[in-house]
């Protein structure tokens, strides 16, 4: 392609060298695979994310339980 990446029709994506990484997006919409270390991150952050939730919702059920009992 004229931008130096490489259309592969069996996988449907685009590859595309980007720095020293190879870069993937799916060549119908031209979004972009997250590499293994971004999935990871996400995937980190998604664990926060829902431990910290859980920790919300176990404070607003001793609230609840607080005030019910007053």
């Amino acid at each position: 392609e004229s931008d130096g990446s490489v259309m592969s029709d069996e996988l449907g994506l685009r590859l595309k060298l980007e720095g020293n990484q190879l870069r993937l997006c799916v060549a119908v919409t031209g979004e972009r695979l997250l590499t293994p270390a971004e999935a990871q991150e996400k995937a980190r952050e998604a664990e926060q994310k829902l431990a910290q939730a859980q920790e919300e919702i176990e404070r607003l059920k001793a609230e609840l339980a607080r005030l019910r009992d007053e």
